[in-house]
């Protein structure tokens, strides 16, 4: 077992504590309108098919649950790095753009298409995500290389300050209601645990001007930049 999935281990293990113990932790600010948190974020898009097939196999989980948030296929994303964290005092009027787009065209420029493997599933007290495992280092050196690029560019950014990414998960349902049919869900939460949903072949990255969520109404692509 290597590190990542150790630690997707514990974030299992420690969210069926708290489903046990608490429920599910609910994000009261999904439908919000007064939700008026935004980003940018340098992203890796799945595929329509991988999109469609991951969905695909999370049907039997919104039959049982359908009042819960269900990424569509369009909105199927894995983080690479978050520029600049969702705030409410954040307007993409505030920056210049091309310059972040520079910026991340320096950063990647060495870097290969990579594979990424999504398998089974993990997840916190409030959302189910997908576990990404990279078959090499080029999803760990992209982001390391934009953290430097972008530390001496001197570029506004929020780069690592709620925490510092170093998994490939991907969420696929966020909890927005208490649990109707807890334990039918969480059993067959379990029979996804190592559930193999194919492969997200990343050959290209894209900069966006993102909500909390990643809503795809709410999201605006600045940039697509090849590998």
């Amino acid at each position: 077992m290597n590190k990542l999935e150790r630690k997707y281990n514990v974030m299992w293990e420690t969210s069926q504590a708290h489903f046990a113990e608490q429920g599910v932790d609910i994000d009261p600010n999904i439908y919000s309108s007064c939700d008026n948190r935004k980003g940018i974020t340098v992203i890796a898009k799945f595929s329509s098919d991988l999109g469609v097939e991951v969905c695909q196999s999370f049907e039997k989980l919104k039959r049982i649950e359908p009042k819960q948030y269900y990424y569509s296929e369009n909105e199927l994303h894995l983080t690479v790095l978050s520029l600049i964290s969702c705030r409410e005092s954040f307007d993409i009027s505030q920056v210049n753009i091309d310059d972040y787009i520079a910026t991340i065209n320096k950063a990647i420029v060495d870097i290969k298409p990579f594979d990424i493997n999504i398998k089974g599933i993990t997840a916190s007290s409030s959302c189910i995500m997908l576990q990404g495992f990279p078959v090499t280092d080029n999803l760990l050196n992209v982001r390391n290389n934009l953290r430097i690029h972008f530390e001496q560019s001197q570029l506004f950014n929020t780069i690592d300050e709620r925490y510092k990414i170093d998994t490939a998960h991907v969420t696929i349902v966020r909890f927005q209601r208490k649990l109707k049919h807890n334990k039918e869900f969480l059993q067959l939460l379990e029979q996804f645990r190592k559930l193999d949903l194919g492969v997200l072949h990343v050959k290209e990255l894209q900069l966006v001007y993102n909500d909390w969520y990643h809503k795809e109404d709410n999201t605006e692509i600045l940039s697509t930049i090849k590998l």
